[in-house]
């Protein structure tokens, strides 16, 4: 299982997201980025998407 949390990415919120790919947790940040934190496809940059990459552990 993967996982990724909102304080990873250096946010003050308690969300995680669990799947078992690395795409689909990136895909389930990404949307609580959106839904939460009022992120725009432009703001989803391939520094950012680095950033998560490397954020994502192995539970």
């Amino acid at each position: 299982m993967k996982t990724i949390a909102c304080k990873d990415m250096g946010m003050a919120c308690d969300f995680v997201a669990k799947a078992d790919t690395q795409e689909e947790v990136l895909m389930k940040l990404a949307e609580h980025g959106k839904e939460v934190h009022n992120m725009t496809d432009a703001d989803m940059t391939p520094e950012l998407k680095e950033m998560a990459i490397a954020s994502i552990k192995e539970e």
